[in-house]
């Protein structure tokens, strides 16, 4: 668990774009490790005076002192033990303590819950911990980290539960290789594009999460189910909804779109222009401005 070149990058564009830090809630505690060059360059337009030296002495590499660099007046951790020292141990599998609901202005996940086994309830209880107003921001496992924890994410995922009836609104989702090469793009909701939002790539690839709690409500007051799905039931009897079109949401026959599926990687490493109508390239400037 830890906060790489991407993480900071993304912890800074969700500053700029509104995230209050001021009482932050690390999901484990996150190490930190972007390298010096990188840091300098992105932190010019946050905090000019930071030096990742004296971020690094400050707690032993741990991240508090970077979140104090952006606005915390209160950092905490949760683990379900105490070997990295957590503040506060407890097991995400269980129901967390009263005393901390709706105690933070930002819970960040740098990559814990997918090593949690009861995934929903870990959900839960990372919701829970947020005030109405804070912001969750996850750095997930999405593509090619397999055996990595219990789970890797899919964007529909996170689009289906971060919804207005559960007490939240997606704020944005970004995805992004682990390449210094790579791009920034902004992940288009599969409701709104009307099908499967899918990847076929050959690198370890993250998704980037920002959500905002609007409401003090049960976070599965509405059971998340998988869009695509949920337009074909509504539409029951519908002949224009054809075997393909449940299958994949694809227009492209099996039999051209797998060989292209398995040829890809081998020219590109992040297949996202193919995808054009489900990713969003954006830059870097702007990512770090706050415009997702």
């Amino acid at each position: 668990m830890g906060l790489d070149n991407s993480a900071v990058t993304f912890l800074l564009g969700a500053k700029s774009a509104g995230v209050d830090f001021d009482r932050t809630v690390m999901l484990g505690r996150q190490n930190f490790f972007p390298t010096a060059a990188h840091f300098q360059r992105v932190m010019a337009q946050c905090a000019p005076s930071a030096r990742l030296d004296e971020i690094l002495a400050a707690r032993g590499g741990y991240a508090e002192p970077f979140f104090e660099r952006l606005g915390a007046r209160e950092v905490a951790s949760i683990d379900a033990s105490p070997y990295e020292g957590a503040g506060l141990v407890h097991d995400l599998n269980n129901p967390i303590p009263d005393s901390c609901r709706g105690r933070f202005t930002a819970v960040v996940d740098g990559g814990s819950l997918e090593h949690v086994f009861d995934f929903p309830r870990a959900l839960r209880n990372a919701t829970a911990l947020l005030a109405v107003g804070g912001h969750f921001l996850s750095i997930a496992p999405a593509n090619n980290f397999l055996g990595h924890g219990f789970y890797q994410v899919s964007p529909e995922l996170y689009f289906r539960v971060f919804v207005p009836a559960n007490g939240f609104r997606m704020h944005a989702m970004l995805i992004r290789s682990c390449s210094s090469r790579s791009r920034w793009y902004r992940v288009l909701d599969p409701e709104s594009v009307g099908g499967r939002v899918e990847l076929h790539n050959s690198l370890p690839t993250l998704l980037y999460v920002l959500g905002q709690k609007i409401d003090e409500k049960p976070l599965f007051s509405l059971r998340p189910q998988q869009s695509d799905y949920a337009a074909i039931w509504q539409t029951q009897g519908d002949i224009r909804v054809g075997p393909r079109q449940r299958a994949s949401g694809q227009r492209l026959p099996a039999f051209i779109k797998r060989p292209l599926q398995r040829l890809l990687p081998l020219f590109t490493n992040a297949p996202f222009a193919v995808k054009s109508r489900w990713y969003r390239a954006i830059t870097e400037e702007d990512l770090l401005a706050g415009r997702f």
